[in-house]
């Protein structure tokens, strides 16, 4: 079994990350934050032994289905995303509870692009707090609390708990290539 991850960006302004900066700026104590990007999250799982490397396969994906991503709109990273700064930084990852559209997509895919052995595909959000200070974890679980899980109407925005589930994101080790 072979992973892959794209980390897959807008080329032009993203309104719904906008959106949410411009709200997150109206919230006391998130003066720290100086930009927020959005990332959506694929992740592939490929049979063993892969009829093409993986570099190959995510070429094949993302230039015969629009499923993934639309070229003219949108580029990606794979297997991390460059911009992170360990302490300046706090990315969660969001996923939604229910996989039905993960088994939509699976299936759209393979009907477009049957040679690349696809076994699993798992669709996320990944939101990239930008700081202008090095975060303590008090900061951390500040921004977790109060502006990315949503428990009140006041209170958080970025995570819906009952249809979804949020993780710190751990940046991968492997060097960044992009499209």
């Amino acid at each position: 079994m072979t992973l892959a991850s794209l980390f897959i960006f807008s080329y032009n302004a993203d309104l719904d990350c906008i959106a949410a900066f411009e709200a997150i700026k109206q919230i006391p104590g998130t003066s720290v934050i100086t930009k927020l990007e959005r990332y959506r999250k694929i992740t592939l799982q490929f049979s063993e032994p892969l009829a093409h490397d993986t570099v190959s396969a995510i070429h094949i994906l993302t230039t015969q289905s629009f499923d993934i991503l639309n070229p003219n709109k949108e580029s990606y990273h794979t297997d991390c995303i460059p911009s992170i700064i360990p302490t300046y930084s706090h990315v969660v990852e969001v996923a939604p509870k229910s996989t039905q559209d993960d088994l939509s997509l699976f299936k759209r895919i393979c009907i477009k692009c049957p040679s690349i052995g696809l076994q699993q595909i798992r669709q996320s959000v990944v939101w990239h707090f930008k700081c202008s200070t090095p975060l303590s974890p008090a900061d951390v679980s500040f921004l977790d609390q109060n502006v990315v899980m949503t428990s009140t109407r006041q209170s958080g925005l970025l995570v819906n708990p009952l249809f979804e589930t949020m993780s710190h994101f751990q940046p991968s080790p492997i060097p960044c290539q992009s499209s």
